[in-house]
């Protein structure tokens, strides 16, 4: 090609461009390169239109020319900044890393190291790792190839270590002899470790999730001058440094028969100065604790009698400080049976009651707590019941009433147990074992999945986010017979099976996992709870034989149609809101239906619910219904949301007689007089329409809460009422906005009926959020949590400003954005279809800024995936091309991060 001309191939048609790219893809690639090189300012956008445009009608020839350049390293920039690199499969990528000759990961990482980022390639190796499973050790190899030739001083500006390896990796990576990592570590540190300090990422990496045998492996080297620099500090006994040593895990770098020796040196203070900083953390429930009782975990012969001597006579003194302190460092599992056996007898130390003593009050103080670790007392106490007393923990563990209603036994088994998942597999078995022997009536039983122990107790197993892919490979899971209640919620589950044997189950939650198809419960006949929602689930099916099932939760999945439902005719609860039905066809059989949810769907009219006259609870906001047509035979209806829909009209409610809360918020309706037959309604929400006089209320006698807010009535005959006010029995909850949103009051006498009442101490701002004053503090709860926030003002303010919001449906601009964005979150998890759309649409807002460090915490803290893939794909496709080279990085990660959903999902 003498002349290539980019405006005119955009120009050509679909098929004339296809087949010249299949012919000469190679020659047209190194073409568009050329431009590039030559000018890249200028000819940028339009390549990167053409590229765009040939991946779409000829996708494998081009993939396969720049598979050619990725071998070689070549245009690599280019193919960055551009997102070219996109065009190439996951196994493209596994294809050129493979590629014995190939410096593509060198130049990838090299790159990155330059442009001071990691997104890339974290997401290719995301990409490489998870979405083609045969790829694990091309990574690794290639991960000790790169570092043999660069060393490992770029090791920790990269964050590879944080975003990429996997500890498998990591720990080849270090056992590699030919990158000689720890070595190079320890001279990287030198004489001052407080460097660690200016890498926060890789020193809270290596606090947090570095494997114990990094740890090994420097305490091993020789010289070891780190080790040296520890000591020399320690012997200063500075509490303060004495402190940053163990809060930095510093201690694990140094080999334990040299602390040892510190701690048996009769001339220093060391010992004692240790001891009282154990017994700070551990009243501050320091996160350290863990590490530290590992770390002495192996002490055995090490225990010197020097140090031996120290621990026995702080045992005779009978403090419960102090034996904690013992315990939790598992100095006293050090003891020999015979040394224990002695001390247990001994009438003057009485150490059997000092360890009932602990045990009691651990137990308090951990109550209501359930992270609570059990694991270093609970040894010792299945140590003394085996090889010192066989009655010892029946008797202690049958006091009862300490606290006044609970038995220790019932606490201890249950702390025993949630401490079981916590603690090193060694350390499991015993207290399995320990557990067994005190629970006779068997009502903890175990599992495991990848090696990791888990608890059934009382017939319940909660597996909630354990990166559960197959419910097949949960050991033991098949022969929990009697199991009652399972939660494989939260997990990455693909498809239902495993559960055969699971006869007993009653209730079942698989929600926020990947099921497309229900399948694999038809042995389940005593199932009553089942929970899919939160999955990619489009049709109702594999229920049959579910003769039990009274509730069924298939909320924000992609159903089209209610069918399948034939057997379940105890149904009770129905959630189907969030989904894509159009008619309400398919429950004939529910006539013991209590309670519909179908919000948030397509629904054009309300036929269909003419057999389920059993329902008290129906929920149909955010549909497209104009009337309200088909709801005349629901007699028994209490409770009937039609909020953020069409209606123009209010009609068809007449026969409701039983109907006490009636949710009519966001429609077009201008006059409520037909809402005088009503006369059990208690609250009544008519928010946001178009009302301009209340004529229709009066007769409503039980009527104890409105809302009104955003109408055409307001209050200029009206005086300020001031916090909230009685209407006849009740209250208006929402008064302020009553008053504020008025326009006109035709019904004076109506004012005569309002009486001043107390401000109440509890607000409910919705079905969501709840406002309470406590003491004098104003806190949030969200669906019974409290929010971590501090809200300052009067409590009526307060509570006025958070029913505005939301009757504002959430608008960012009228609150405080920190707390708006931080609870539109929470409620859009929690299911909130209007959170859920305003939550969306300020995601969007701020991705569309164009600012960096947003972006960059957006995607760094996965706001993205409360975005549809096409959301997240158009934001994409109209970003613009802009100078700026860090933006062009957050486009590509971006992109990967897109292609990463569609090809294989979230």
């Amino acid at each position: 090609m003498n002349y290539f001309n980019i405006e005119g191939y955009i120009a050509l048609s679909e098929e004339k461009l296809k087949e010249i790219v299949e012919k000469e893809a190679l020659g047209v690639v190194q073409e568009l390169f050329k431009l590039l090189n030559n000018n890249f300012q200028k000819y940028s956008n339009a390549v990167s239109i053409l590229f765009h445009k040939m991946e779409q009608i000829a996708h494998k020839p081009l993939e396969k020319t720049l598979i050619l350049f990725l071998k070689k390293g070549h245009q690599l920039d280019h193919m960055f900044k551009l997102g070219i690199i996109e065009y190439i499969s996951s196994e493209g990528l596994i294809q050129a890393l493979s590629d014995s000759d190939s410096n593509l990961f060198d130049s990838i990482i090299s790159y990155l190291i330059y442009s001071r980022t990691s997104y890339h390639i974290a997401r290719l190796f995301y990409r490489i790792r998870n979405f083609t499973p045969i790829s694990n050790d091309t990574v690794t190899k290639a991960l000790i190839k790169y570092f043999e030739k660069v060393g490992i001083d770029l090791f920790f500006q990269t964050k590879i270590f944080e975003n990429i390896l996997q500890e498998e990796e990591f720990i080849a990576l270090i056992n590699a002899e030919s990158v000689n990592f720890i070595e190079k570590f320890i001279k990287l540190i030198g004489e001052s470790y407080e460097f660690l300090r200016d890498y926060g990422d890789f020193f809270n990496w290596m606090t947090y999730d570095a494997p114990e045998v990094f740890f090994e492996k420097i305490r091993e080297a020789t010289p070891n001058h780190l080790e040296g620099k520890i000591l020399n500090d320690l012997k200063r006994e500075d509490k303060n440094k004495f402190l940053y040593i163990l809060h930095s895990n510093l201690l694990r770098f140094v080999r334990l028969k040299q602390v040892i020796s510190l701690l048996s040196d009769e001339k220093s203070n060391f010992f004692n100065l240790f001891l009282e900083i154990i017994k700070d953390l551990i009243k501050e429930n320091d996160y350290i604790l863990a590490s530290l009782g590992n770390y002495f975990y192996s002490l055995g012969e090490l225990f010197s009698k020097s140090l031996k001597e120290k621990v026995l006579r702080i045992i005779e003194k009978s403090d419960l400080d102090d034996l904690n302190t013992l315990i939790t460092l598992r100095w006293i599992e050090c003891l020999s049976v015979d040394e224990l056996k002695e001390l247990f007898n001994n009438p003057s130390i009485k150490l059997g009651e000092s360890l009932e003593s602990l045990l009691k009050e651990v137990l308090h103080n951990a109550y209501d707590s359930e992270e609570i670790d059990l694991a270093s007392l609970a040894n010792l106490f299945y140590k003394i019941h085996v090889h010192i007393d066989n009655e010892y923990i029946f008797k202690i563990t049958e006091v009862k009433d300490y606290e006044g209603e609970n038995e220790l036994k019932e606490d201890f088994l249950y702390y025993l147990a949630v401490s079981i998942s916590k603690v090193r597999n060694e350390d499991a078995d015993s207290l399995i074992k320990l557990l067994k022997l005190i629970d006779s009536e068997g009502n903890f039983q175990f599992v495991s999945y990848e090696g990791k122990k888990y608890i059934a107790s009382n017939n319940n197993l909660n597996l909630e986010k354990k990166g559960i892919e197959d419910i097949d490979q949960i050991k033991n899971l098949s022969e929990l017979r009697n199991l009652t209640l399972l939660n494989l919620s939260g997990n990455k589950i693909s498809e239902i099976k495993g559960l055969d044997n699971l006869t007993k189950l009653t209730r079942l939650s698989l929600q926020n996992n990947s099921i497309k198809k229900i399948s694999g419960l038809c042995n389940l006949k005593n199932l009553t709870y089942l929970s899919l929602s939160n999955n990619r689930i489009n049709e109702i099916e594999g229920l049959e034989g579910l003769f039990n099932l009274y509730e069924l939760w298939l909320n924000n999945n992609s159903i089209s149609e209610i069918k399948g439902l034939k057997d379940l005719e105890n149904l009770g609860t129905l959630e189907l809101y969030s989904n894509d039905i159009t008619e309400l066809k398919g429950l004939s059989a529910q006539k013991k239906l209590w309670r519909l949810s179908i919000s948030e769907n397509k629904l054009a009219e309300l036929k269909g619910l003419d057999s389920c006259n059993n329902l008290h609870t129906l929920y149909l906001g955010q549909n497209s219904f104009t009337e309200i047509k088909g709801l005349q035979n629901l007699m028994s209806l209490e409770s009937l949301d039609l909020s953020d829909s069409k209606i123009i009209k209010i009609e068809g409610l007449e026969s409701l007689k039983n109907l006490k809360y009636l949710n009519l918020r966001g429609n077009i309706i201008s006059k409520i007089e037909n809402l005088q037959s009503l006369m059990s309604l208690v609250d009544i929400r008519l928010a946001a329409n178009k009302i301009s006089e209340l004529k229709g209320l009066e007769n409503l006698t039980k009527l104890k809460t409105i809302s009104m807010g955003k109408n055409m009535i307001s209050s200029n005959i009206i005086h300020q009422l001031g916090g909230y006010r009685s209407y006849e029995e009740g209250y208006v909850k929402d008064a302020q906005k009553f008053v504020k949103y008025c326009t006109e009051i035709r019904e004076k006498e109506e004012l005569r009926k309002l009486k001043k009442l107390e401000v109440v101490q509890e607000f409910e701002v919705n079905k969501y959020i709840t406002i309470k004053l406590e003491g004098n503090v104003t806190k949030i709860y969200l669906k019974g949590k409290m929010i971590e926030y501090t809200l300052r003002g009067d409590f009526r303010e307060i509570c006025s400003d958070f029913q505005i919001w939301s009757e504002k449906n959430y608008e960012m601009h009228f609150f405080d954005l920190k707390l708006s964005f931080t609870l539109l979150k929470r409620l859009a998890e929690e299911g909130d279809p209007i959170a859920k759309r305003v939550f969306k649409n300020e995601i969007l807002r701020r991705l569309d800024t164009g600012n960096i460090t947003e972006i960059s915490n957006l995607i760094l803290d996965r706001y993205l995936d409360h975005l549809d893939f096409e959301e997240l794909e158009r934001y994409a496709d109209n970003l613009p091309l802009l100078n700026s080279f860090n933006l062009l990085l957050e486009k590509e990660f971006l992109n990967i991060y897109l292609k990463g959903i569609k090809e294989h999902g979230r």
